[in-house]
Parts: structure tokens; sequence; C-alpha cells
């Protein structure tokens, strides 16, 4: 499931320490159950609580950054961060960080780079 997520193949030893927490099939239940537990009709498990999750959102006026991989299997670029720049009142256009779900550490300069410069500008302009 790992090397499925990410954007460039991973080295056993990699794929090994990601795993290490995790050593049974037991152990990976959660992961193999997520998708199948976000509500996808009104009346599913869970429909309540996320119509109020997203009540909140809309009403967030502070400044949101909204950051998507376009490589991610799971919540795909950009139709995924679209849902949110949308509900989001404080959230500007959504920022394409290139890689899969796991972004490899080899990657980190160029995927702090967007991420900084927004903090850099919204810490200025926000209260603490």
């Amino acid at each position: 499931m790992l090397q499925g997520a990410t954007a460039t193949e991973l080295a056993d030893d990699v794929v090994a320490a990601y795993e290490a927490p995790f050593p049974t099939v037991e152990s990976k239940a959660g992961a193999a159950e997520f998708p199948l537990l976000v509500p996808t009709e009104p009346g599913a498990a869970g429909a309540t609580e996320m119509a109020a999750v997203q009540e909140s959102l809309g009403r967030w006026e502070k400044p949101a950054l909204i950051a998507f991989s376009d490589s991610d299997p799971v919540f795909p670029y950009p139709k995924s961060g679209t849902v949110f720049t949308d509900l989001i009142p404080g959230a500007g256009e959504q920022v394409r960080i290139e890689g899969g779900a796991r972004i490899s550490s080899k990657k980190t300069k160029e995927r702090k780079s967007p991420l900084t410069s927004w903090n850099g500008i919204h810490n200025s302009q926000t209260d603490h």
C-alpha cells in the first residue's frame, strides 16, 4: 500500500521504517478501513459531524493554506483542494505540491518553498 502512495519508488529500508510500528496485518487495519469511514451519503455514520465541520469551515475568516499533492491517489489534485478553497472564505488559491501522499525527504526543499513563503506572508498579517 505504501509504494502505491508515493511518487517515486521507496528503498526497502525506507519501507521497513514506515512499516516498523505496524508489524502485523491487524495493526494495519486502520489504514485499510480509513476510506470506508468517510461519509459519502447524508444518512451515513459521521455525516452529521461532517456537516457541522463544513459549516464551521464556511465561517473561517482567517487565512488558510490549502495544499494537495498532484500525485495523491486518495485525495486527487485539484479536485480535493477545490472543495476547501470554495468552502473556506479565508482560503486563497490552493498550492500544488509535487509528489505522492508521502513526499520524499529529497523533495523537502521544493515542498517547503511555497509553504514557507505563505507562512511568512500570513504570520506578518495576523495576530497570534
